[in-house]
């Protein structure tokens, strides 16, 4: 309530404003909280819609499972309005639990966590959004609505210490400093840009199946970095490698002598300063894709059957390096390539990045995304990095 009042009275540029409220249909006062809303929007002449999640809920992990669904439900009615971006609620006091949950997760010892939230980060590679409020105490949002006269609703689930983050905020020492918190998201910033800048220069790819790393002058994480993505992305796994295996693949590219490693579905071949990178001939399914249904396969691509009436099965092909999907139409006997096929669309997905996107990783996603020949993700209006910056 406090943002959307503040946005409200700092829109200088006259935007046009939208509110979306999410009932997640898990309590019945849900829907009270929703028009209560709504009613202030139209107070305001502002437009507001409720976006409900329907279907099942799940028994466990609720809370993941609903900021997902509340996500892609959001993602949906941005790009329903044309909307370049969202902006939401976070704090400082939500910035503190993250790092403090990040650090208690976090098995490499390099601090990843202390990073926190990106003020910036784009979703579904279509909608940004945005965290203007991350230096913000809760306190102060809350004391910005008594001195305003506005009234709000508590979700009670901020209270529920079944919640990892409540038992956090409840229990944890969460003494941290915000000059910290930048300076350890500037040099993650710089780190992705160093692995960048890596991969434009010494990693190219023939067919986007076979990808060749020239190991050449480099800082020890900068390189690390630039495996560990390759690998995640060729791979085509939505987890990330350990930090043992991130060091295990550092030791490769940089022994003497020529190597064969497998890891996370991928093989490294190492000649000299030359390593080969390609997916692993294991662990694939055959799939089925319907007349005017899409899928995404193997993790590596999204795969779209534009035809109306005729399906076809999608496996990979096993005579190629790589591993590149191969697809047989309904009552055909012969299997072919879908690239250049104009019923079928396909494009390479980059599980890394697709999902979410942080600010922190913008120039190493766009360097990933040409190396496999997609375009470069969107910024979400004109000089959008330097106002990032």
């Amino acid at each position: 309530m406090a943002v959307l009042d503040l946005l409200i009275k700092a829109n200088a540029q006259n935007r046009k404003l939208y509110c979306f409220t999410v009932d997640h249909q898990l309590r019945e006062e849900a829907k009270l909280e929703a028009q209560f809303v709504a009613d202030f929007c139209a107070d305001h002449q502002i437009t507001h819609q409720t976006l409900v999640w329907n279907g099942d809920k799940p028994s466990t992990g609720i809370q993941t499972a609903a900021r997902w669904a509340r996500y892609q439900l959001l993602n949906q009615a941005c790009q329903d309005v044309g909307a370049i971006g969202l902006v939401t609620a976070h704090n400082l006091d939500d910035q503190f639990e993250t790092v403090f949950m990040r650090m208690q997760r976090d098995k490499t010892g390099e601090g990843i966590g202390l990073s926190g939230m990106a003020p910036t980060a784009l979703f579904y590679g279509s909608m940004w959004v945005f965290r203007p409020f991350l230096s913000v105490r809760k306190q102060q949002l809350k004391e910005h609505l008594l001195n305003s006269s506005i009234d709000w609703r508590e979700d009670p689930s901020n209270v529920d210490e079944k919640f990892e983050r409540v038992r956090v905020r409840q229990n944890a020492n969460l003494d941290f400093d915000l000059d910290d918190i930048e300076a350890n998201a500037q040099k993650r910033k710089n780190l992705s840009d160093a692995a960048a800048k890596y991969v434009d220069q010494h990693c190219k790819t023939d067919d986007g199946f076979v990808f060749h790393l020239t190991i050449s002058d480099h800082q020890q994480r900068t390189l690390e970095k630039v495996l560990e993505v390759l690998v995640h992305v060729i791979g085509g796994r939505d987890r990330s490698l350990s930090r043992d295996d991130v060091i295990s693949l550092y030791n490769l590219a940089t022994s003497e002598g020529n190597m064969r490693k497998t890891m996370g579905r991928v093989v490294l071949n190492k000649s000299g300063p030359n390593l080969q990178i390609y997916r692993e001939n294991r662990g694939f399914e055959n799939c089925h894709i319907d007349a005017g249904k899409s899928m995404k396969w193997d993790g590596r691509f999204l795969i779209h059957n534009l035809s109306e009436n005729i399906g076809f099965e999608l496996k990979q092909n096993d005579d190629e390096l790589g591993c590149p999907p191969i697809i047989r139409w309904l009552g055909d006997e012969e299997w072919s390539s879908p690239f250049d096929h104009a019923l079928v669309r396909i494009k390479p997905y980059i599980n890394k990045y697709d999902q979410v996107l942080s600010e922190f990783d913008f120039e190493l996603a766009n360097s990933i995304a040409l190396l496999v020949g997609r375009s470069e993700f969107l910024l979400p209006f004109e000089n959008a990095k330097e106002q990032i910056q």
